[in-house]
This record gives structure tokens, C-alpha cells and sequence, in this order.
């Protein structure tokens, strides 16, 4: 009887060896695809967006629109972290979230088609300046197109989406939003929280 134990046991060592390794192979497998696609923001598909929808904005608006994150979740969500509206370094609009939802699969060459836009904890900052005019506010909307000038932003390329291309809104909506106004020195900050739509 021992010596069929010792026969059986290389045999049962050999499959337990193969299971290993094979789940080891899985293992990084799952790791690699992780790393690739689970990167928010980092695939090209990903990268394209981003430029799209800030470019399709800043045609129509004169501050910068900047974001810390854009993740891609296929086939018809969008998440952005971090978006705000820059008036030089003064944050006019920030907002922790925003999902989009899409009206069809983004594809390059073709305009992005948002159906849904969900702001989450949004702040809108009205900041008066010592004359008492809302600092980041004039001259918000862009009436005359793009700016061109070598001292500004450049004028969008042609194949740049116009908004009306990209927005086919069914829904808005936001969670927890805030209006924050700053009279200037002197003057504690009022805010007007509980923001809904």
C-alpha cells in the first residue's frame, strides 16, 4: 500500500503544479488587462474625449474648462472628476462629478452625443471685486466666436464639435449644489447650499 501512495503523489504533485501555474497566468492576466483599460483616462479613446468636450465648451465660453480625470465606461457613460471653469487661476464653477450619459458609442471623427448631464456637488462662486463687479463673470459667453490672438487660446480646429453637435439633452440634473457669493473684504461669504434639479 505505501509504495502506490508514492506512485499516486508525482502524479497529483504534477496537476497541482499545473493548476498553479495556470492560475498564476490568470492572475497577471487580469492584472495586465486591469492596468491597461482600468487607467481612468488613459486610453486614447479616453484622451479624444477629453479634447472634444473641452474644445466644443471653449468655443462658446471664455474660461478654461480643466479636469483631474475622464474615464471612459463603455459603451454610453462618461466621468469626469474635478471639472471646474478657470477665470485665470480663480475657480468660477467646480464640480466634484459630472457623468454624461451618451446618446450613441463615441467614435473618433464623429461628434460626441450627450443625452444626460448629472453634476455632482456642484459650486458656483460669484467673487465681487473691489469695484463690485462678479470677478470671472463679464465676458463669460464668447458672442464674436473664438478668440485668436497669439496672446490667448487658439482658434479650435475645423473638425472641432460645435455644442449643438454634441448636446442632445433629455436630462439634467444636480446633486448637492451650492452657490457661494463673496462681497469682499469685510463681508463674510454667503452660500446658498442644498442645490437640486
Amino acid at each position: 500500500m505505501p509504495d502506490a501512495i508514492l506512485q499516486d503523489r508525482p502524479r497529483g504533485f504534477r496537476a497541482a503544479r499545473l493548476v498553479l501555474t495556470l492560475i498564476a497566468l490568470a492572475a497577471a492576466l487580469v492584472a495586465a488587462l486591469w492596468w491597461y483599460i482600468g487607467r481612468a483616462g488613459s486610453t486614447p479613446l479616453e484622451r479624444w474625449i477629453g479634447r472634444q468636450l473641452v474644445a466644443a465648451i471653449e468655443q462658446h465660453i471664455s474660461p478654461r474648462v480643466v479636469f483631474s480625470d475622464l474615464d471612459y465606461l463603455a459603451p454610453l457613460t462618461i466621468v469626469i472628476d474635478d471639472l471646474a471653469l478657470l477665470n485665470g487661476e480663480e475657480r468660477i464653477l467646480a464640480v466634484h462629478r459630472a457623468t454624461l450619459s451618451l446618446a450613441e458609442i463615441p467614435k473618433e471623427g464623429r461628434p460626441i452625443q450627450i443625452r444626460e448631464i448629472d453634476l455632482d456637488r456642484p459650486i458656483l462662486r460669484f467673487v465681487a471685486d473691489e469695484a463690485g463687479r462678479m470677478s470671472g463673470w463679464s465676458g463669460f459667453a464668447r458672442t464674436h466666436g473664438p478668440i485668436t490672438s497669439a496672446a490667448s487660446k487658439p482658434a479650435p480646429d475645423a473638425d472641432s464639435p460645435r455644442l449643438s453637435d454634441l448636446l442632445v439633452l433629455r436630462q439634467a440634473s444636480i446633486r448637492k449644489g451650492r452657490i457661494l457669493y463673496d462681497a469682499g473684504e469685510g463681508h463674510p461669504a454667503m452660500i446658498l447650499p442644498g442645490i437640486e434639479l
